[in-house]
């Protein structure tokens, strides 16, 4: 159960850091320029990644970063089509993009470990945007201490 109980804390930090996101002033700017309006896309294009793939986990396949993220991937690139794919999209567009799409991942998480459970270290991998999310906060000059995994 150390695996399970690591994970349901994961589960808590991504739902700590989402509050943390959309606590962040809208007129956050990151040094790569983005505001919290592009951060949000970029966030909400990885989540359903990973929500796409739960269905992999649901028939019993284990997780494997490289099925999303080939160690080929430009991730330069990947980044700026999801914000040319989304161009379109307003500010509040894009917050509520984001934040519906992080609910369905969240619930995604909930149901892949009550009901997919895999009790190998692989398995817990999927479990991670909360880091994602932490990277990106510090660079918002966000303290993140409370993210911090134990």
């Amino acid at each position: 159960m150390e695996y399970k109980d690591k994970i349901l804390r994961r589960i808590e930090k991504l739902e700590t850091s989402t509050k943390m996101f959309l606590d962040l002033p809208n007129e956050t700017n990151l040094p790569n320029g983005w505001g919290k309006r592009e951060l949000a896309i970029h966030l909400f294009s990885w989540d359903s990644a990973l929500v796409e793939f739960a269905d992999n986990l649901r028939k019993g396949k284990t997780f494997d970063w490289k099925e999303i993220h080939p160690e080929d991937l430009d991730l330069n690139e990947v980044n700026k089509g999801h914000l040319v794919e989304n161009e379109d999209l307003t500010f509040e567009e894009a917050i509520e993009a984001f934040t519906d799409t992080r609910m369905e991942l969240i619930a995604t998480y909930v149901d892949i470990v009550n009901s997919h459970f895999q009790d190998e270290k692989s398995f817990t991998d999927y479990f991670t945007m909360w880091m994602h999310d932490e990277h990106h906060l510090k660079q918002a000059g966000i303290d993140t201490k409370k993210l911090e995994e134990k």
